[in-house]
């Protein structure tokens, strides 16, 4: 299936939407896209991105199903460490970001703000 975004038609390329956000959220991503292929999704992309410590998948229509397997698959990231993609948990970091991090991940980003 070739994707395209939406609001430029231009192809969106698996890679491209996986660099929208953290490496950890790859495989979420992966098997969302190759999920909703099978239920007939149109290949279209209207944004990629980590919004309130989850994953958001926009797109321009879809079925039912298909909005149902893109509601999982941003639930599941909501317990996935954006970096690693080891079992995480949302936490607030500064004064506005609520991000998904593992222990380690979340030690790791405390220890480089010092």
């Amino acid at each position: 299936m070739e994707m395209k975004w939406e609001w430029t038609g231009e192809p969106a390329i698996l890679e491209d939407i996986k660099n929208c956000v953290g490496e950890g959220w790859n495989g979420i991503i992966e098997r969302l896209v190759a999920d909703l292929e099978k239920l007939g999704w149109d290949g279209t992309v209207a944004q990629v991105k980590e919004k309130f410590g989850g994953l958001r998948f926009y797109i321009g229509g879809g079925t039912h199903e298909v909005w149902e397997r893109i509601s999982e698959a941003e639930k599941e990231s909501m317990n996935t460490c954006q970096n690693c993609g080891k079992p995480g948990k949302i936490d607030k970091w500064g004064k506005w970001w609520l991000l998904c991090l593992c222990p380690e991940c979340g030690e790791n980003r405390r220890n480089s703000k010092l």
